[in-house]
């Protein structure tokens, strides 16, 4: 397996919202990751934002286009145990090398994991509300 493979952050959202529906419990992003590749809806092609060609005048403009981003799953597939790579997540995972930043949106009715990894992360909270764990710490 020496192609990257890609998912559509949209993909993962709809598992996680059907499985939390359905089961009114929260599953997590590995999870969704780990079914849709199984069912083989995923893509060895990336979705990425086109800056500054994407016009986003409000919040709704820019939940649009980010929903549509794909993310690369190759270090989530290869790693046989998706307990391991929980508990702690490369930059990789996220991050292609020609990268210094990414935008995503966090996952809706993602199971809460604590988990360490090797770059830092800036949440901003546009709508609604978070609940974030740092050091055993929440942080509202």
């Amino acid at each position: 397996m020496s192609e990257k493979i890609y998912m559509a952050y949209n993909k993962i959202q709809d598992y996680l919202n059907s499985y939390f529906a359905k089961h009114k419990i929260e599953a997590s992003m590995f999870d969704a990751i780990h079914y849709l590749y199984n069912q083989r809806d995923f893509s060895y092609e990336s979705t990425e934002l086109n800056w500054p060609e994407e016009k986003c005048s409000n919040l709704d403009d820019l939940y649009r286009v980010l929903k549509h981003i794909s993310i690369e799953i190759t270090p989530i597939i290869r790693n046989s145990t998706a307990n391991r790579l929980i508990k702690n997540v490369s930059e990789h995972s996220f991050f292609n090398k020609s990268q210094d930043a990414n935008i995503l949106l966090q996952f809706q009715h993602d199971k809460n994991q604590l988990h360490k990894h090797d770059y830092f992360e800036i949440n901003l909270v546009l709508k609604g509300m978070m609940i974030a764990t740092l050091n055993e710490e929440k942080e509202f």
